[in-house]
């Protein structure tokens, strides 16, 4: 399982993932395990409507899963709204995966979580979406980010106006999303959803990359960037930087984070 970084701003919505794959060839004498930098594990609909990543699961219906999202995303290039898209996206993804786990027993190691996001009209309001799908029925642990054995049913939520609701402010949502998301950025704090390997290391390596830049923009020694380019720039570091640490401290078969970045975002619509 890789590392997958959803991050919302007012200036847009920005899914950062790895590349990294790990790939088992099994024989009659042994079973081997190495890891590629071949998935894309972020991909965006036709002009930028939406954006999708994924961690955990790597082939699904005889595709790669990358293969498998490509073939949804052209089957539903034209979806008229991004909460049916996401609901469409869940029941296809559970239907599937049971027709080739239909069998099994057990399903440890079958882990899938998707990010799916994008913008809807909600009381007249353009908001951003996050919609969660996973298919693990405990709570990931919260120290070492280890996730609980998969099932073969799916579960979604909608996960920013369920943060809205724990906000001081709840009656804000729909109107004054961006504004709210404005405020934590004048305070340096984001609205991050993350998955993936070791989740609890990345959540620190996250964080230490957005304070080091704001140390050093402090201290003058770089420009203090704002914009949807710098927000892009600064879920780069921090995936690329997570896998620098996979690169600089595991053995070659167990570097599942690195590999290279995959990137999708999309605009604010104005």
């Amino acid at each position: 399982m890789s590392i997958l970084l959803s991050a919302y701003y007012p200036e847009g919505i920005v899914f950062v993932a790895d590349k990294n794959a790990t790939i088992i060839t099994k024989t009659t004498l042994e079973e081997r395990k190495y890891v590629e930098p071949t998935a894309t594990k972020v991909l965006s609909w036709p002009r930028r409507r939406a954006v999708v990543g994924f961690v955990g699961l790597g082939t699904l219906a005889d595709y790669t899963l990358d293969e498998w999202f490509r073939v949804f995303i052209a089957e539903t290039r034209n979806f008229a709204d991004v909460s049916a898209l996401a609901t469409m996206l869940r029941d296809k993804i559970e239907k599937d995966f049971q027709q080739d786990y239909e069998h099994d027993e057990d399903l440890s190691e079958f882990n899938l979580v998707i990010h799916l996001g994008g913008f809807t009209i909600k009381g007249g309001f353009a908001v951003p979406v996050m919609y969660h799908i996973w298919n693990h029925y405990d709570s990931i642990d919260p120290k070492t980010g280890e996730y609980p054995p998969a099932g073969k049913t799916f579960q979604i939520s909608e996960d920013i106006e369920e943060n809205f609701k724990k906000w001081p402010q709840p009656e804000d949502y729909p109107a004054r999303v961006r504004h709210r998301l404005q405020k934590m950025v004048d305070e340096r704090s984001y609205l991050w959803f993350s998955n993936g390997a070791n989740l609890g290391a990345f959540n620190v390596f996250r964080n230490f990359v957005w304070h080091a830049l704001h140390v050093i923009q402090d201290h003058g020694f770089a420009p203090n960037l704002a914009g949807l380019g710098a927000r892009i720039a600064f879920c780069k570091m921090s995936v690329e930087l997570f896998g620098s640490y996979f690169t600089h401290h595991f053995f070659p078969e167990d570097r599942v984070v690195g590999g290279g970045i995959d990137v999708g975002y999309i605009p604010w619509p104005e």
